[in-house]
């Protein structure tokens, strides 16, 4: 059987552990036995049916049951919902090598004098599977995403909201703040898209965007023809320190306090 580069670090790391563990342990065969034990509560490895060779690895099979091991068993790329991504909710770790993911509960991250890092990031490849480094993304494009699922009658949802960090170019790159609408829509034009880029009722949309010079854009790819009555809502003051540029209608529910007003073209003082 041929060994994936996880699977071959696991056998060399499983054999280390047990090395250890049979040197410490030679003196009884009674602590032989405990830890052979424990070695063994620790991983289990279930086949993946369709790619011989690879396999789910799961951390600490204490925490297993047999439908969970009956939904790994029958995990495939042509799985029906009950037995996808969707339906693994582990209380343990799980490696799924389907999807090059790690399911488990949570993670917690941190360093030591430094802060804790999360790097994302999205390699470019050439056809037959080596890196360029000549190919650069597209301006926009994704190279990683932060996201919430919900649940229902099939357990977990696609992503509702996200945030999405894209890249620009090599130097730069931008933060959105992108929501599942629910309904079918496009973005506002685009270069070669004069009626927007259309997208499905579970698409994440970008609403908000926060550009590399600081600029947040509002609405920046929601549906013109959907957009909310009130993209932005501040409950509390808000304070100003620039000018203030409307194109549109300014309804003021209130009185307006000001040291002065100029005319549109502002060539002098109105009252």
């Amino acid at each position: 059987m041929t060994l994936t580069g996880l699977d071959k670090w696991l056998v060399i790391v499983s054999l280390a552990i047990l090395a250890d563990a049979s040197s410490s342990s030679a003196q009884t065969s009674n602590a032989q036995t405990s830890n052979a034990q424990t070695l063994g509560d620790a991983l289990q490895v279930v086949p993946l049916q369709e790619s011989p060779g690879q396999s789910f690895v799961v951390f600490g099979t204490p925490s297993m049951n047999t439908e969970l091991l009956e939904a790994l068993h029958g995990h495939t790329s042509r799985s029906n919902w009950l037995t996808s991504d969707n339906m693994l909710v582990p209380r343990t770790f799980i490696y799924d090598p389907l999807h090059r993911r790690l399911i488990g509960p949570g993670i917690q991250l941190g360093d030591v004098n430094n802060p804790a890092n999360l790097r994302l990031g999205r390699v470019i490849t050439t056809d037959n599977g080596h890196l360029d480094l000549q190919a650069r993304h597209p301006p926009g494009t994704i190279v990683g995403q932060i996201c919430s699922m919900g649940w229902g009658r099939k357990g977990f949802t696609a992503c509702q909201a996200a945030l999405q960090f894209i890249t620009f170019d090599e130097s730069s790159g931008g933060l959105c703040i992108s929501l599942e609408t629910g309904k079918d829509g496009s973005t506002p034009p685009y270069p070669n898209w004069p009626s927007g880029v259309p997208f499905t009722s579970q698409d994440l949309v970008c609403h908000v965007l926060v550009y590399p010079d600081g600029t947040m854009v509002v609405g920046v790819n929601t549906d013109p023809k959907h957009r909310p009555k009130f993209s932005l809502i501040v409950n509390g003051d808000g304070e100003f320190n620039g000018q203030v540029v409307i194109n549109g209608d300014l309804t003021v529910n209130g009185a307006i306090h000001a040291d002065r007003f100029l005319s549109a073209t502002g060539s002098g003082n109105t009252k």
